[in-house]
C-alpha cells in the first residue's frame, strides 16, 4: 500500500507520517527531498525550489508517476508525505491504482490568520523545516492570510476531485482518528 499524506504547508503531515510509520512498519519519503535532489543536481530538469508549490508539483509529477508505478509494480510499501499533490494528479493516481493507493489532504481552512500565526509560533522550535523562522509577526500573519486563502481553495478542490480531507486542528489529538481512517481495508 501507498500512503499519500499531502495539503498546505504546516498542517502536521510529517508528524503523522511518523505516526503511521510506527503504526504500519513502511518507511517515509517527503517529497521535499525529491524536490531538493532535482534541484540540486540538474537544474536543466526545470524544478526549481524556489518557484510556487503548484509549479513545482507539476514538474515534479512525471518523476512521482514514474516511482509510485515502480513501487506498486514492485509490491512495495511506502508513506508519501509533502505538499507537491495536485489534486488532478491525486485523482488520476486513485483511478489508476485505486486498491494501491490511499490519499489524505490535510488544511486549515476554518482557522482564523491569528490562530494559525499562533500555532506556528508554537511550534517552530519543533518543526524540520522551519523557512519561516526569520518572518516578524507582521510579516508572519500576512503568510497566515495567505495560507489560509489557499487552503480554502484546496479545500473546493478536493471537494470537485472527490478526495480525502482532514481539518487540521490538531495533529496529534486528530492521529488516532487518522490512523483508523487511513488504515480501514
Amino acid at each position: 500500500m501507498i500512503y499519500i499524506l499531502t495539503g498546505m504547508a504546516k498542517t502536521g503531515k510529517s508528524i503523522l507520517a511518523t505516526t503511521l510509520s510506527k503504526e504500519t512498519g513502511y518507511s517515509i519519503t517527503s517529497t521535499d527531498h525529491i524536490m531538493m535532489m532535482f534541484h540540486k543536481a540538474n537544474p536543466s530538469l526545470g524544478i526549481n525550489a524556489n518557484e510556487s508549490d503548484p509549479s513545482v508539483s507539476k514538474a515534479l509529477e512525471p518523476y512521482i508517476r514514474a516511482w509510485i508505478e515502480t513501487l506498486i509494480q514492485n509490491k512495495e510499501n511506502q508513506i508519501i508525505e509533502g505538499v507537491h499533490f495536485l489534486t488532478s494528479f491525486s485523482r488520476e493516481l486513485l483511478d489508476t491504482y485505486p486498491k494501491d493507493i490511499k490519499i489524505l489532504y490535510l488544511g486549515y481552512k476554518d482557522w482564523t490568520p491569528q490562530e494559525k500565526m499562533d500555532d506556528l509560533i508554537k511550534y517552530k522550535n519543533h518543526t524540520k523545516n522551519c523557512w519561516y523562522a526569520h518572518y516578524n509577526n507582521e510579516e508572519l500573519l500576512k503568510l497566515t492570510h495567505y495560507l489560509i486563502e489557499e487552503s480554502k481553495k484546496l479545500f473546493d478542490e478536493v471537494q470537485a476531485y472527490h478526495l480525502d480531507y482532514v481539518e487540521a486542528h490538531n495533529i496529534v489529538v486528530q492521529s488516532h482518528m487518522i490512523m483508523r481512517r487511513l488504515l480501514k481495508k
